[in-house]
């Protein structure tokens, strides 16, 4: 008869695990680190430059919000509150990360998405360098083309050779 200890070892298994993706974008403003902070964690200039509704408790430990209409929404926890250069959030099974560094007159804005399912990864990158290009035109006034059907479409052929 096998020892307690042995028939727990023998019972325990270990679940496979799942290939996760990142995608990391970065771009250089003409702002204050302070300004694109307010942008970032305001929950009403988020709701402007997303284009959706977003409730946000900013603190660590506070929460996120987004309503994403037909297409669902999202809930996070706030997990880094360091102000005004780093910000981020549990966002499902993934982390969501920016982070805001003085360079010359203006800042480096980096941004992850770390954890996302790889049949996502064009999707959410065309939806993030969107966003981005929204964020962008929030903070200077400049419009930018909506270039999201073209990149989604550019990720999706190239991204897959990449993984």
């Amino acid at each position: 008869m096998a020892a307690p200890e042995e028939e727990r070892r023998e019972a325990t298994s270990l679940p496979a695990v799942a290939r996760l993706a990142r995608v990391d974008l970065e771009r250089r403003l003409e702002q204050t680190p302070q300004r694109v902070w307010k942008a970032l964690t305001n929950a009403k200039e988020v709701s402007a430059w997303m284009k959706f509704p977003v409730k946000m408790n900013a603190e660590t430990g506070g929460t996120i919000f987004v309503d994403f209409g037909g297409r669902g929404s999202m809930d996070g926890v706030i997990c880094t509150f360091e102000a005004p250069r780093a910000f981020g959030w549990v966002w499902g099974d993934s982390l969501v990360r920016w982070e805001i560094e003085r360079e010359g007159t203006g800042v480096r804005v980096r941004f992850a998405h770390i954890g996302m399912k790889p049949e996502l990864l064009a999707g959410l990158t065309a939806g993030w360098q969107r966003f981005l290009d929204q964020l962008e035109t929030h903070l200077d006034g400049v419009a930018r083309p909506d270039r999201f059907q073209e990149l989604e479409k550019e990720y999706a052929e190239e991204l897959p050779k990449r993984l």
